[in-house]
């Protein structure tokens, strides 16, 4: 048995994080945004992983 695969992002979030020119945090959002709601992550550990993950 796999890990599962996270859903995608909805699509006017893809687009506006492809708009902002942010392809780290595109392409990561899933599996954070999977966790998160797992691991009940507060919003701003959320924003840290992201921005992390953006700047990394």
């Amino acid at each position: 048995m796999g890990v599962p695969t996270p859903p995608p992002l909805p699509e006017d979030l893809q687009a506006l994080l492809h708009r902002l020119r942010l392809p780290h945090i595109r392409r990561h959002a899933p599996e954070v945004v999977a966790t998160a709601k797992a691991q009940r992550w507060e919003p701003v550990e959320v924003l840290r992983a992201l921005f992390a993950e953006e700047a990394a």
